[in-house]
């Protein structure tokens, strides 16, 4: 697997999932590029992810990062860190005065910026950054803004602490309130596809709007099971339950729109605690093709949480995701 997250800010009234830290920046209706949330700096402008170590191959030397920004300014930041964000290892930042984007190494290294008056930072601009990690030679940046090739630093040093030869965290910063963020995707070079720059994307937040083949869940607040986890972001007010291991739902959702060029993958996002003490799990469904695809378990907590599990390929085909295969399939969650 290369496609390690993605999002589009839309499930949160604070843009977590998937950052585990936010200091400042929360989502927000005015800050949408596409869906119905998108992300607003503000405070110390700090939101962190931790890079998940992928089963079977660990962390990567190589990643990409895509996102949308609107209004950058000087202190807008994608910083690539270690130890839990407290190595900082590389910088990519923005200059607002030439309208460049600069790179310096560590917290106070040569800052080397790029060509000026690459974007127009009154508008939406899609950017993607690939970094290796690397010291001396090996190191290097290649930059692209809405598809194009922005700019490339090759045989540079982008590990500051040598100490670590793979990036465990990432760091945006937007403190300005007038900063916003969207479509954020997450990549590395580890699997056989999605493992390059994957150009301007959106991601597209799709909610239950029908019941699907299974409805064992008993309901709260709505008789339809569905109609219970159709929010966005979600409300506990209504859901649906069960301590019976095995018992499963699974809903008919919205329709991609028809202008879907491609499906770089799926993922499913599931909100959902425990009752009592002791284990209990929950899996992802996937219906597609007539194959019902059990997820990975999640353990639950006695807190809300959200749980993700990316889907690059159908599992009902092993294919590519096509719009019609994925609007005919169901998705829905299993008690374990």
């Amino acid at each position: 697997m290369s496609l390690v997250m993605f999002t589009g800010f839309d499930y949160s009234s604070s843009p977590v999932p998937p950052f585990s830290s936010v200091d400042g920046p929360t989502t927000s209706t005015s800050a949408v590029r596409t869906g119905v949330n998108g992300v607003q700096g503000g405070g110390n402008g700090i939101l962190n992810y931790s890079i998940p170590a992928i089963p079977m191959s660990g962390l990567s030397n190589t990643y990409y990062i895509g996102l949308a920004i609107k209004n950058p300014d000087s202190n807008t930041k994608i910083t690539f860190m270690n130890n839990a964000f407290a190595v900082t290892q590389h910088n990519i930042r923005f200059n607002t005065t030439t309208r460049g984007i600069e790179q310096f190494n560590g917290t106070a290294g040569t800052v080397s910026a790029g060509p000026p008056n690459a974007y127009d930072p009154t508008v939406w601009n899609y950017f993607e950054f690939k970094i290796i990690a690397g010291t001396s030679t090996n190191g290097s940046i290649e930059i692209r803004i809405n598809g194009i090739v922005y700019n490339t630093w090759t045989g540079i040093t982008t590990i500051n602490n040598a100490t670590y030869t793979q990036f465990d965290g990432i760091r945006i910063t937007i403190p300005s309130t007038s900063n916003k963020i969207d479509d954020f995707y997450l990549l590395n070079a580890s699997g056989t596809i999605n493992n390059n720059f994957l150009g301007d994307s959106r991601v597209d937040v799709l909610v239950p709007t029908a019941s699907g083949t299974y409805t064992q869940l008993t309901t709260f607040g709505s008789s339809q099971n569905w109609q219970n986890v159709d929010e966005v972001p979600a409300n506990t007010s209504d859901y649906n339950y069960s301590d019976v291991v095995g018992t499963q739902d699974t809903y008919n959702f919205a329709d991609l729109p028809a202008s879907t060029l491609s499906i770089a993958a799926v993922q499913s996002q599931i909100y959902a605690a425990k009752t009592a003490t002791g284990p209990r799990n929950v899996d992802p469904l996937i219906l597609s093709n007539g194959i019902l695809v059990v997820g990975a378990d999640f353990a639950l907590s006695q807190s809300f949480t959200y749980t993700t599990q990316v889907y690059e390929r159908d599992p009902g085909t092993g294919a590519a995701w096509t719009l019609s295969g994925f609007n005919a399939a169901e998705f829905g969650v299993r008690v374990n």
